[in-house]
């Protein structure tokens, strides 16, 4: 949402007005700086359970909002990390008329997301997801996906009679910098490097990171006498058990482990490939900053990634020998082309079309300003 906020005050002559929590202002305000044509104004965090507790919020968001429509407010969107927040104020726009966009970041069902869960928490998460699917989608006149390859997922989740208008907004660069960072003075490739640098970035859970398969993947370049370490960046619900299964390997001393950081790019090399098993993602930072910085990745074969990563630097299948095979593959393709590739894939992220996109999702429904 920040760089979304920073695309809109550089590129636009827009006002906008953050409605959020301090948190989330403090998080925004360091992506955007501080500018006249940036409000906000705070509100409470959403309740634990959300899709059921949100009645509670409606209040305070009745009196948070009720001012911004005298004023003239339109446009509104809301951020969603998971169809089921920001529930309360969408029910106060809907009572006031108004016709909100939820930008929905994260499309998949809870069920999915935490396959390993214990049996009440599965039970809970089948109980919100049927919630979600029967009723919480249709109260939104229109759902944004973050890639046109997650519209299905939303499709296949509408049980209520009423359907939403469902489009897709890639999101705008991240970070300062919008294309790759060229350094064509480099090797020509990398393949000649004695040690495949392999790194994983990102959340630890395998019911939809596949992060385990990393380790399987270490063990058959052993096998075939590669020579390879594997760097872990991140934390998650199964890290404490990857790391246990990673100490007892006995290429272990090869894994490490840095556990969380805000900058993980800071420590990795340019010869480093960043492999990516995802089973599901909406979108994926990592591979963007990856390519930002001309670093090799290797991705899974979802529909995702197909939509914008390079075809070269995907998997065709999960299966360990695939992703070893690409690994390889990929550390020989000469940096020149790499670039190249990134340079096309990057188009999509551009400011320009981030901003296209915004205003006309934003001109429907009549909303027509802030």
């Amino acid at each position: 949402m920040g760089w979304g906020i920073r695309s809109i005050i550089c590129n636009t002559s827009e006002r906008v007005v953050c409605v959020c929590t301090e948190k989330t202002r403090r998080a925004v305000e360091e992506i955007v700086g501080l500018t006249p044509r940036l409000e906000f104004i705070e509100c409470p965090p959403a309740l634990p359970l959300n899709i059921f507790s949100f009645p509670l919020r409606i209040p305070a968001f009745f009196r948070i909002l009720r001012p911004l429509l005298r004023l003239g407010v339109r446009g509104w969107w809301l951020n969603l990390s998971g169809i089921e927040f920001c529930l309360a104020p969408l029910t106060t726009l809907l009572w006031f008329g108004e016709k909100p966009h939820g930008w929905l970041h994260n499309t998949e069902r809870f069920a999915v997301l935490i396959k390993n869960a214990s049996w009440r928490r599965a039970l809970l998460s089948r109980l919100r997801d049927w919630s979600a699917d029967r009723w919480a989608f249709s109260l939104y006149p229109s759902i944004i996906t973050p890639s046109q390859s997650t519209i299905p997922d939303v499709e296949a989740r509408l049980r209520g009679k009423r359907r939403p208008f469902i489009g897709h907004l890639y999101s705008p660069p991240i970070g300062e910098q919008t294309r790759v960072v060229r350094d064509i003075e480099r090797d020509a490739s990398i393949s000649g490097h004695r040690v495949i640098d392999l790194w994983m970035i990102g959340r630890i859970d395998y019911g939809h990171k596949n992060n385990l398969i990393a380790l399987d993947v270490l063990g058959r370049l052993e096998e075939n006498s590669v020579n390879a370490t594997l760097t872990i960046v991140g934390d998650g619900p199964d890290f404490a058990d990857m790391k246990i299964k990673a100490q007892a390997l006995s290429f272990g001393r090869k894994v490490i482990f840095l556990g969380w950081s805000n900058t993980p790019w800071d420590t990795i090399s340019q010869s480093a490939t960043v492999l990516i098993p995802s089973f599901y993602e909406s979108m994926c930072i990592v591979a963007r900053e990856a390519m930002v910085r001309g670093i090799r990745i290797v991705a899974s074969p979802i529909p995702v990634f197909h939509e914008w990563i390079p075809d070269s630097l995907i998997a065709n299948d999960f299966a360990v020998d695939t992703f070893v095979e690409k690994i390889v593959e990929v550390q020989g393709l000469p940096t020149r082309q790499l670039l190249e590739l990134y340079d096309a894939a990057l188009l999509r992220f551009s400011d320009k079309t981030f901003i296209e996109s915004f205003k006309k999702y934003s001109s429907q429904g009549g909303s027509d300003g802030n």
